[in-house]
């Protein structure tokens, strides 16, 4: 009696453990296709939501004829950032010669992002840089062995989402909206903005970035992606300190180049869907400058 329930119990974990693995080979995947982590691609756009919702891939592709890889995810910081450009360069370093990186003028400040960023890097696990990075990121061990043994633990609903569009090719900003100016001009006024910092850290893990491009002889385009006017004006003295220094790195480095599109377009308000994303309209526009200015890059 006990063999017997015994038998059953280990055919039925192994029935589990059989679909748990089928199920996160597929969703990997789709994980994979939609970051561009599965093929060579000789541009990278690393960046958090800005880029998710700022620059069109395939469009890049289509005018520069080069494969483009587009690894952002909501939230993503500094830290989150210089792991992902090792986690990429690792999976396919020899073939990338040009990283595009969205900046504005809170990239080293420590609040405004998500605090649980961290959660999307699980189902990459397998790799040592985002392994490593876990250890330290994961809440507990506990939290970090069960995505250890349970693979489909690994996928949040936005890692699902992302796997689905990587199997359909589909990387379009869908956000046909505009902002309520109005209401955004009363947050402003009443002080309900994020505001702008310079965390020491984060300022280091940026220069690592730099350091790490510089040495493999990576081109790093520093690209401003427009935010609205009204933000970038509610502290004046901040933001001028944190355009000096992007333009001091800019100036330091050889291989970085800064294109400021927010300029000229942050007080296009009907390009932006909220005050730090671009809708269809913007993305669109942003993306053909940036294709512009990629062919003089390049030449």
């Amino acid at each position: 009696m006990l063999l017997r329930y015994t038998l059953r119990f280990s055919i039925f974990f192994l029935i589990l453990f059989f679909l748990d693995f089928c199920i996160s080979y597929f969703l990997f995947n789709g994980l994979k296709k939609y970051y561009g982590l599965n093929i060579p691609s000789k541009i990278l756009l690393i960046g958090h939501s800005h880029t998710m919702l700022g620059l069109d891939k395939k469009m890049m592709e289509d005018s520069l004829h080069y494969k483009v890889a587009k690894y952002a995810l909501e939230g993503a910081n500094v830290v989150d950032r210089l792991t992902m450009i090792k986690h990429f360069l690792h999976q396919n370093g020899d073939s990338v010669k040009l990283i595009i990186y969205d900046i504005d003028a809170f990239f080293i400040t420590g609040k405004g992002l998500s605090i649980n960023s961290y959660k999307r890097f699980y189902p990459f696990m397998d790799d040592p840089y985002i392994n490593e990075y876990l250890k330290v990121e994961s809440k507990s061990d506990f939290e970090y062995l069960f995505k250890k043994w349970i693979r489909t633990s690994r996928f949040s609903d936005l890692n699902v989402y992302g796997s689905l569009r990587g199997y359909l090719g589909f990387y379009s900003n869908i956000k046909y909206g505009a902002i309520d100016t109005a209401a955004y001009k009363k947050k402003i006024e009443n002080n309900e903005f994020v505001k702008i910092s310079f965390d020491k850290d984060l300022q280091s893990k940026f220069e690592d970035i730099l350091n790490l491009t510089f040495n493999k002889k990576i081109k790093l385009v520093l690209i401003y992606i427009p935010t609205i006017g009204m933000l970038n004006r509610a502290e004046p003295e901040k933001f001028k300190q944190a355009m000096n220094l992007i333009q001091v790195y800019e100036t330091k480095y050889p291989n970085v180049y800064f294109l400021d599109y927010n300029k000229d377009l942050q007080n296009n308000y009907d390009l932006f869907d909220d005050p730090v994303h671009l809708n269809f309209k913007g993305n669109k526009i942003v993306t053909v400058r940036l294709i512009n200015d990629l062919k003089k890059i390049f030449n």
